[in-house]
């Protein structure tokens, strides 16, 4: 299922646009933080300034979460700034695998 599919599903619960990354704890921000590593991890010979600069834009980004926080449920996790937007979600299949998309916005 679509990122898309599974949003329009929600209905009138689907995600507001989220809160900003500078209002969450600083709890909330490593756990963001610690996400937006596991992903970077897997592409090690990246331009590191690169991988800094899409980490540094996460204080202009909103963070939505929604659905369960169990481990077998479905869930929809987004980080979007001005550069780029981080989706990962699950919704299938007791929720047993996950889709996940990280898409550079177009400079203006």
């Amino acid at each position: 299922m679509s990122a898309q599919r599974f949003l329009k599903s929600l209905g009138p619960q689907a995600p507001s646009p989220g809160l900003k990354f500078s209002d969450l704890r600083s709890e909330q921000a490593i756990l963001v933080y610690d996400v937006m590593n596991l992903y970077f991890n897997h592409f090690k010979n990246e331009d590191v300034a690169y991988l800094n600069s899409i980490l540094n834009s996460l204080n202009q980004s909103e963070v939505v979460w929604f659905g369960t926080i169990n481990v077998k449920g479905p869930f929809y996790f987004r980080i979007q700034s001005p550069d780029f937007v981080f989706e990962l979600m699950t919704s299938e299949d007791d929720a047993n695998h996950l889709h996940l998309s990280f898409v550079e916005q177009a400079k203006k």
